[in-house]
């Protein structure tokens, strides 16, 4: 009943009793929101008319109707339809975009989001499940409004290309918080190593370079059944990065139909002998410390798990690391999952319990610096200082120039020397420092640092 295939016998009859009343049956104003789950296919091409779109309407009054739309598989024609239906029944039709999964919000008026919309735990992780870090990755998967007259699509018009000539973009370009560019970035190079796995040969050369591939992504775990199953793949010395029965049991765990049809270089991999994937059995996955224990280790359902279910596995993690220590597996499964919405998470819960220097081991190289560090940095003493500046030589993102102008001036001079070497290693000899200036120069020097970040962001 906790992880397996068959619901609660409680839920079985509800999930299986015929909805009580249909859209038509509901009173006028009777609901502050309808989202429509189905997406629109050709089963559901009823839902694209302007009387359905009027019914909900009616039903919502001054409230939100939200549709939500696989941009890669629904047909171009029923898109059209929803749109034109859309633009008949409501009087504003905004869209919401991420990767290749959209929403279609639909109101009386433009939804107005509260600022304190993520105060709770829940919200936040919520918006993380969506790979919005706030408020601002929200306005940034805005793509814009309706455009008051539908386009005709042309012969071999695709969905997406219709949907960008349908919308009017926002005026003004929006701020985000850093997860969904961040996500964005890491979602073009798994695409780019897909394209690239996809034209190599079945020989020790091909696989050498599918495993080279695959290596770049072992700190983020690989999530693709591609990138597990190169893993497993041997160059000319014929030994792996790992094992390959292992990574072939990984890729089937992440997509059971992926050996079957696979690019000729995993040919010499060996086929998993079950037929069912390892997440098949999964009813529901909870965020308890049952599914942290889990989702930890190199095990086929421990990596399923955290490529599918990366939200629910990290705040698992993260709230097992509030209440105490992690294992070495539950340490290195947290780590492949930190983002930077991940990363403010655990530093949330270390800077408040002085245990800071955990929260360095999960501060991986791409990612930003955490909120809060700079902050609590200002408390620390000169050995705390030290530390932080030996970090910033390795960690080289922007967001990390006010905590270095903030060492830079440091009143220990061993500090202010590291941090000098992290500023070499960040701006080379564009900004000239020397940890022995007087002050007033120092704090030039740290100025023109947080002026370029300024420039940057």
């Amino acid at each position: 009943r906790a992880d397996g295939p068959v619901a609660p016998p409680g839920e079985q009859a509800a999930a299986s009793a015929p909805p009580a009343r249909s859209v038509a049956a509901l009173a006028d104003g009777s609901r502050q929101l309808i989202c429509i789950c189905e997406l629109p296919i050709a089963a559901t091409a009823h839902r694209a008319t302007p009387a359905f779109q009027r019914e909900l309407r009616r039903v919502v009054g001054g409230g939100l109707v939200l549709q939500p739309i696989a941009v890669d598989r629904v047909a171009p024609w029923l898109l059209e339809d929803l749109f034109d239906a859309a633009r008949r029944a409501h009087a504003w039709n905004g869209v919401f975009r991420v990767g290749a999964a959209a929403v279609l919000v639909s109101g009386a008026a433009p939804p107005v989001v509260a600022s304190g919309a993520l105060a709770s735990e829940d919200a936040r992780w919520a918006f993380h499940r969506a790979h919005l870090g706030g408020l601002g990755d929200l306005s940034l998967a805005f793509a814009g409004v309706l455009e008051p007259v539908a386009p005709r699509p042309g012969r071999g018009s695709t969905s997406s290309g219709l949907l960008a000539r349908s919308i009017q973009p926002p005026s003004r370009p929006a701020a985000g918080d850093g997860l969904l560019t961040w996500w964005q970035q890491q979602r073009r190079a798994y695409d780019r190593a897909h394209g690239q796995l996809l034209v190599l040969s079945s020989d020790a050369a091909g696989r050498r370079e599918a495993a080279r591939i695959a290596a770049q992504f072992i700190a983020t775990g690989a999530p693709r059944s591609y990138l597990q199953a190169a893993l497993g793949l041997a160059g000319d010395d014929g030994v792996a990065l790992r094992d390959p029965g292992q990574q072939s049991r990984c890729a089937h765990a992440l997509d059971p139909t992926f050996l079957g049809s696979s690019p000729p270089v995993f040919g010499s991999l060996p086929q998993p002998t079950q037929a069912a994937g390892d997440l098949e059995d999964e009813h529901r996955v909870r965020v308890s410390a049952r599914l942290a224990r889990r989702c930890s280790g190199e095990a086929p359902l421990a990596v399923g798990l955290r490529a599918r279910f990366p939200s629910r596995c990290a705040r698992a993690l993260v709230q097992v690391l509030a209440g105490g220590g992690l294992t070495p597996d539950e340490a290195l499964a947290l780590r492949e999952l930190t983002d930077p919405f991940v990363l403010d998470e655990v530093a949330r819960v270390t800077l408040s319990a002085d245990r800071w220097q955990e929260m360095l081991v999960f501060w991986r190289r791409d990612l930003p610096s955490p909120r809060g560090l700079r902050a609590f940095a200002a408390t620390l003493g000169a050995a705390g200082k030290k530390r932080l500046a030996i970090e910033l030589r390795t960690h080289l993102d922007p967001s990390g120039h006010g905590l270095l102008g903030d060492l830079l001036v440091a009143e220990d001079r061993e500090v202010r020397e590291l941090a000098g070497a992290a500023l070499r290693a960040r701006v080379g000899e564009r900004i000239p420092y020397d940890a022995k200036w007087p002050r007033s120069r120092l704090e030039d020097a740290a100025s023109r640092l947080r002026a370029l970040h300024n420039r940057r962001s």
